[in-house]
């Protein structure tokens, strides 16, 4: 991957001395994050009003890590600043 370009992210607007390069706190922060490791489907909602977010095909009906009574449904909705972790059982 070295030497790849990538884009940069909007920084919110009150940042005015911002510019590629130079450290930031909002520099790479995205509003919304999805990831599959494994056996586990990651979801977090980083911002302040709530989302739905199209669970991946083979995660539909995976069970939540923190309350097993929650499942994952084809348009799972988080609150803001939720986090949810599915694992799904092995077939």
């Amino acid at each position: 991957m070295s030497g790849q370009p990538y884009p940069i992210t909007v920084v919110p607007s009150f940042m005015k001395d911002y510019r590629p390069g130079k450290e930031n706190l909002f520099a790479g922060k995205g509003d919304y994050y999805l990831m599959i490791y494994g056996r586990y489907c990651v979801a977090m909602n980083c911002t302040s009003k709530t989302v739905r977010f199209d669970v991946p095909e083979e995660f539909l009906g995976a069970k939540s890590v923190a309350d097993p009574a929650i499942k994952a449904t084809e348009k799972f909705r988080l609150k803001r600043g939720e986090t949810a972790v599915f694992y799904r059982s092995p077939k």
